[in-house]
């Protein structure tokens, strides 16, 4: 694919080079059974106390939530320092 977006004179930028990389991995291949390994991960999670199940419904539990927030604030943020304060 790089090739062709090479001779096309477009080039991806090196993270979403290493996202593709990445994606093609062999350690990422989730086989072909993608609804049994849902259920596995979903039952990790229940043991892992990230959700819960209540009434047939699955549950994000407080502690998922607040990572969660946490992680999108992370995104949000904007780097405020400038270069004189950062040679000091």
């Amino acid at each position: 694919m790089d090739a062709l977006l090479g001779d096309l004179g477009v080039g991806l930028p090196d993270r979403e080079k290493q996202g593709a990389d990445n994606a093609n991995d062999s350690e990422f291949d989730l086989g072909d059974d993608h609804p049994l390994s849902a259920r596995r991960e979903l039952r990790q999670w229940l043991k892992r106390g990230l959700i819960v199940e209540r009434g047939g419904k699955i549950l994000a539990t407080d502690a998922f939530q607040r990572s969660l927030k946490f992680l999108e604030s992370l995104e949000d943020q904007t780097m405020t320092s400038t270069a004189s304060r950062l040679a000091r």
